[in-house]
């Protein structure tokens, strides 16, 4: 079996090696496709790695900004490009997205619509749902936010991650 696991985040990459390495042992291939953007430091490191794919994020200073919200969704489109090409040539068997990117769910909705291919979502925090704000939930841009990621769920074989509920 062929798997991609997809992530925007560094911070979210050692998951994502951990769901990849179960997937290795039981003798299935894996492709990983992350960002070339440490998050912590907020610039574009290179690397390499086999069975990695590094997609462009183009840097941003601020995590709550207008510049960091178009470069992820320029990510998630750019992982779509690279995701659709692979997927007519030598398709995968299963797309793990881990979320956020609530962006990302969309790639997986249209992906999933082209070739079939089941869908999980991995999402790691309910943003921006979770995000420490009082009233930012009930906010215009806060719920078109989640609904990027709301409106795609059904597309989705199996939903998980590690949920924790905002106060």
């Amino acid at each position: 079996m062929k798997v991609a696991i997809i992530t925007h985040s560094s911070t979210f990459e050692a998951r994502a090696h951990a769901i990849g390495d179960y997937f290795r042992r039981r003798g299935d291939d894996v492709t990983w496709f992350f960002s070339d953007l440490d998050h912590r430091t907020k610039k574009t490191v290179e690397r390499s790695a086999p069975g990695h794919v590094y997609v462009h994020l183009e840097p941003f200073k601020r995590n709550m900004s207008m510049k960091r919200m178009r470069a992820i969704r320029r990510f998630s489109h750019d992982v779509e490009r690279e995701l659709d090409a692979r997927m007519r040539t030598d398709p995968f068997d299963v797309l793990w997205f881990l979320l956020p990117a609530n962006s990302l769910a969309g790639v997986a909705d249209r992906l999933h619509e082209r070739y079939g291919t089941p869908v999980v979502f991995d999402i790691i925090d309910l943003w921006p749902e979770s995000l420490p704000v009082k009233g930012l939930a009930a906010t215009p841009p806060a719920r078109m936010w989640a609904r990027l990621r709301d409106a795609h769920l059904g597309c989705a074989s199996l939903i998980t991650g590690q949920l924790e509920a905002a106060e």
